[in-house]
């Protein structure tokens, strides 16, 4: 009985020595047995492709160098996704029909003398209703065809415009009136040729 109790404190103390043993290693070398890596060594940054990266692995969330990123912020860096990443959101573009304009111009006179004033008037609507205050522009193309603005104005409330206008130079005179449109409105544009005699 005593040769068997001698020899059960024996083993004991065999296994106290090495568990010591080991503990001592573990803190010569550094080791944080609880971590299994050197304390005050560099983290280690697990590559987002790597084959273990994404998995539940503790030992591996352990090696991602985070600093001071939450958990899951670590986790979303491992696996390569975003942090701050958000679903796509799909662009839906409005389409909006406008409101066909109607616009017209008359002259005074179509054949005015050099020097001599004449008016050109109109109306812009829309399905036969005026538009007041709308920008009316006036074009004009003279005799040799070259092409320059001639005047802006503005509708009045019972959606008319009126240019007064006087040519020195005789000859054929096309004059074009154009609404811009607006985000309400289409454009649209007319025209109409004077004869300047001499």
């Amino acid at each position: 009985m005593r040769k068997k109790c001698a020899m059960y404190a024996k083993k004991q103390l065999t296994i106290i020595a090495v568990a010591a043993l080991l503990v001592s290693v573990s803190l010569f070398y550094g080791v944080a047995p609880s971590m299994g890596m050197a304390s005050g060594a560099p983290l280690t940054t697990v590559p987002a492709n790597a084959s273990h990266a994404g998995t539940n692995d503790q030992k591996n969330l352990s090696t991602v160098s985070a600093g001071n990123a939450s958990p899951s912020s670590v986790r979303a860096t491992q696996v390569g996704a975003s942090v701050a990443s958000s679903a796509p959101t799909k662009v839906v573009t409005a389409t909006t029909t406008l409101t066909p304009t109607t616009l017209t111009i008359t002259a005074n006179t179509t054949t005015p003398a050099t020097n001599q004033p004449f008016t050109l008037s109109g109306t812009l609507t829309a399905n036969g209703t005026p538009l007041p205050g709308k920008t009316i522009n006036l074009g004009r193309f003279d005799p040799s065809g070259t092409w320059s603005p001639d005047g802006t104005t503005t509708t009045a409330t019972n959606g008319t415009y009126t240019f007064t206008l006087s040519e020195s130079t005789p000859g054929n005179y096309y004059y074009q009136p154009v609404f811009p449109g607006d985000t309400t409105y289409s454009l649209s544009y007319t025209g109409l040729y004077v004869n300047v005699v001499a």
